[in-house]
């Protein structure tokens, strides 16, 4: 199963940005693309309504998918709250599991990276024609160090790459109906 979702983005064309409204909770837009070495993993942007109701920012979320049996048994017994992630090889950085879905043989893992100004995460991808997401370690925040676990045992293929073309484009888009949402309520 898990090598026919690794050979599926080959004989896929490039991943292209999807606008939804209410993917992850009712009210809120969100643009997402497929992963290009799983492509059942999703990489979404959501934008969040602020105090200004001007739909500035958003919430990067992404999803990875495991056959590991470690995951499967849900958020609360992974060793930590935290892990710490590599974003395109170079810059690493705190993630945070959201919750654990069980899915075919396996289950997805949702993690969110954090809330950006869409100007910010404009700026940070458009040099990149592909941005990866690499998990590293669990990372244990009180202590401010690395538990040097195989993050293997519990993430089987921890890497996964997303396109970036029509990023810009798709953000344009998902403000211009957020703040739609926004001035309807």
């Amino acid at each position: 199963m898990r090598l026919i979702l690794l050979l599926l983005p080959l004989f896929l064309s490039t991943q292209e940005w999807e606008l939804t409204d209410g993917f992850l909770e009712e009210g809120l837009v969100t643009i997402s693309v497929h992963g290009n070495i799983s492509q059942g993993d999703k990489l979404m942007l959501t934008f969040t309504q602020d105090d200004d109701a001007n739909c500035k920012n958003v919430s990067e979320t992404f999803s990875l998918y495991s056959t590991e049996t470690d995951v499967l048994v849900g958020i609360e017994n992974l060793p930590s709250e935290y892990i710490l992630a590599k974003f395109n090889g170079g810059e690493e950085y705190l993630i945070k599991p959201l919750y654990i879905l069980e899915f075919g043989m396996g289950s997805i893992t949702y993690f969110s990276s954090g809330t950006y100004e869409v100007e910010d995460i404009v700026e940070s991808y458009k040099e990149n024609e592909i941005i990866e997401i690499e998990l590293v370690d669990f990372y244990d925040i009180e202590i401010q160090k690395k538990l040097d676990l195989d993050i293997k045992d519990y993430f089987d293929i921890p890497t996964n790459n997303w396109n970036t073309q029509g990023l810009e484009e798709s953000l344009l888009e998902g403000r211009k109906q957020c703040l739609q949402l926004t001035s309807d309520s």
